[in-house]
């Protein structure tokens, strides 16, 4: 049903200007992830006893990400680009004998930068 993942993170990185118009921002995020699963089992049992079982599993722990963000500006408010991500989180979760895995993954994102 939901597979979600909280990042509380500091930055670290910079700001290249290629030119004017053009920004390569690199930067790397450490912090701690958590990531949350809610999934639900239903168990056909051929007969009027089926069952549905609900789970909802957390599991937290040290987490790196890589951006790599290109921006083109606009003038001085308006920035767009895009951004190569070496981001994942994955989980394992094991409910009796089953095992049940979670993975995310963000590769490449669009940027809209508005300065005020």
């Amino acid at each position: 049903d939901e597979f979600r993942t909280n990042f509380l993170y500091g930055l670290i990185g910079y700001e290249v200007e290629i030119n004017e118009d053009w920004l390569f921002q690199p930067n790397v995020k450490l912090g701690q992830k958590t990531s949350t699963a809610r999934w639900r089992a239903f168990v056909d049992w051929k007969s009027y006893a089926d069952q549905t079982f609900t789970y909802s599993e957390t599991v937290s722990g040290f987490g790196l990400e890589i951006d790599l963000p290109f921006m083109y500006s606009f003038g001085e408010v308006f920035s767009l680009g895009g951004n190569i991500c070496l981001c994942s989180t994955s989980a394992t979760f094991t409910q009796g004998t089953y095992e049940y895995k979670f993975t995310n993954s963000k590769i490449i994102n669009l940027l809209l930068d508005w300065r005020i």
